[in-house]
């Protein structure tokens, strides 16, 4: 494989950050930021970045806006990159988050549980070729018309 996609991590804390990006560096490269409009920059200016885990409470612009600058961008690569809101347990505007287009919520706790639901979107975001390439694999069709089993498939290769 190449070099790792990117993924933009933005949060006030610096604690919050750390964490997050200990937790995706081994499947990506990671950015950080801590204010929302430093986020959207980074966005902008990096077509490398391939899904945003951000905080609700971001300086200069919070974590809904910068949701919404992201799905009303005009760059096809920016309004569909996976979002996901890190939240608190009494987080309470999940549904305004879900009608700003948000893809998933991140508990704040950073359990693996809650983490290892994005780590899936984010890879397929980041590896779409290779994505297709396994989808088209498993769907192979043998010599005598049957579908290909686990077995015919090249060593190191995973299917679905």
């Amino acid at each position: 494989m190449s070099a790792k996609p990117k993924v933009l991590v933005a949060d006030a804390s610096k604690v919050v950050r750390a964490s997050l990006a200990k937790y995706l560096a081994e499947h990506f490269d990671v950015r950080e930021e801590a204010s929302g409009e430093s986020a959207w920059q980074t966005l902008v200016l990096d077509n490398a970045i391939v899904g945003v885990v951000s905080g609700v409470g971001l300086t200069k612009l919070d974590g809904f806006g910068l949701l919404e600058r992201v799905r009303a961008s005009k760059l096809a690569r920016l309004n569909s990159l996976p979002f996901f809101l890190v939240v608190s347990s009494s987080f309470g505007d999940e549904e305004r988050a879900r009608r700003l287009g948000v893809t998933d919520f991140v508990a704040k706790d950073a359990s693996n549980a809650s983490l290892d639901r994005l780590l899936p979107t984010l890879l397929a975001h980041g590896y779409p070729a290779e994505a297709e390439e396994r989808e088209v694999r498993s769907h192979a069709v043998g010599p005598v018309g049957e579908a290909q089993s686990d077995a015919a498939q090249p060593m190191g290769v995973q299917t679905d």
